[in-house]
């Protein structure tokens, strides 16, 4: 049986992010419906491909109907902090992506995989308008939004969560499950912008 490697997950981002670039250079994006930017799409598409190798041990070739719908019927509602225009984003962006890879051949199950994701729509939507099954890091990065935390800020979060008692080992804890899900997009935003530029000022230097 297959094990987690770090080795392999390395391996993972870099080729989706090699992909991505290929996606944003064909400009498969101005498609998308609702218009997503691509900060966002590169950040959904990284979370979705680490989440589907992290939980189900799937490497893009070995994706899976079933992994995928797992993944976002219920691992995004309840692991990642989404507002309303967000949540609109994340299917068309994963299907838009799906098929990109599909036609490029780059992954198999192509089509299944687009089909799952767009048969867990309505779960995925159901899932985010029930708070109980959110993830005890989910829930209290919402209440620290509430109280006016900023959660891309470490130091506020940890102030945060001693102020709401929780012993050391439960803020390391829902710290960690915190940054690593929900703090993560601020973080893996800056560094995807920094590839969208170069690949831009690329694209000019061609013209």
């Amino acid at each position: 049986m297959a094990e987690w490697s770090q080795r392999t997950e390395t391996y993972i981002y870099n080729q989706v992010n090699g992909w991505l670039e290929e996606y944003f250079e064909e400009n498969q994006q101005v498609q998308l419906e609702p218009k997503t930017p691509d900060e966002s799409i590169a950040f959904y598409v990284n979370l979705f491909s680490e989440s589907m190798y992290n939980y189900h041990l799937k490497t893009p070739k070995s994706w899976t109907a079933t992994a995928a719908y797992d993944i976002v019927s219920w691992y995004f509602p309840t692991k990642v902090l989404l507002n309303e225009k967000e949540a609109k984003q994340v299917i068309p962006t994963l299907v838009s992506f799906t098929e990109f890879l599909g036609s490029k051949g780059y992954i198999r199950n192509a089509k299944t995989i687009v089909k799952a994701l767009n048969e867990a729509k309505e779960e995925f939507f159901d899932v985010l308008q029930n708070p109980e099954l959110f993830g005890t890091a989910k829930q209290f990065a919402m209440r620290a939004q509430e109280e006016g935390v900023d959660v891309s800020d470490y130091d506020q979060l940890r102030e945060f969560a001693a102020y709401e008692n929780f012993t050391n080992s439960q803020q390391e804890n829902v710290l960690s499950d915190t940054v690593d899900i929900d703090v993560l997009l601020a973080r893996q935003q800056k560094k995807i912008q920094n590839k969208i530029t170069k690949l831009k000022k690329k694209k000019r230097r061609k013209k």
